[in-house]
């Protein structure tokens, strides 16, 4: 959707520029008859202890082979854990531990040392996995 929210004069050097307002929305299709949700498919997984061990191993099965270099996504999955999961245990979204899996957001340093002590791991092996998920342009 876009919105004008100011406009210039249009014959003025100084105000001939119009401002508008931008707003994005995902808009998902309706849920097919019969068709479950994967999020919630896997959240009733996780319930049963022995399916919710199984899925660990194979997160852990599935870091080895995906990532050779040590990303943030490759740390959890090398705890066996689901980015649900892990976003839990750090006090935040899952679409957002997405996004900096992603290298789209920069934690704050409370996060950082939420994801210390969520994955046990050095501060210095976390740093060195967000900047590895982030693109050299990014700086």
């Amino acid at each position: 959707m876009v919105r004008r929210i100011a406009q210039g004069e249009p014959h003025t050097a100084s105000s001939a520029a119009q401002v508008f307002a931008f707003e994005a929305a995902v808009i998902h299709p309706p849920q097919r008859t019969g068709w479950r949700d994967i999020h919630a498919r896997a959240a009733e997984l996780e319930r049963n202890p022995r399916r919710a061990a199984a899925l660990a191993r194979a997160r852990q099965r599935l870091a080895g082979e995906l990532f050779p270099q040590t990303t943030l996504a490759a740390l959890r999955l090398r705890h066996g854990l689901s980015q649900a999961q892990l976003a839990e245990r750090i006090g935040t979204s899952q679409s957002r531990l997405s996004r900096i899996e992603a290298g789209l957001d920069d934690p704050r340093h409370s996060t950082l040392l939420k994801l210390v002590d969520a994955l046990g791991e050095p501060i210095e092996t976390i740093s060195r996995a967000l900047a590895t998920t982030r693109s050299p342009h990014d700086d």
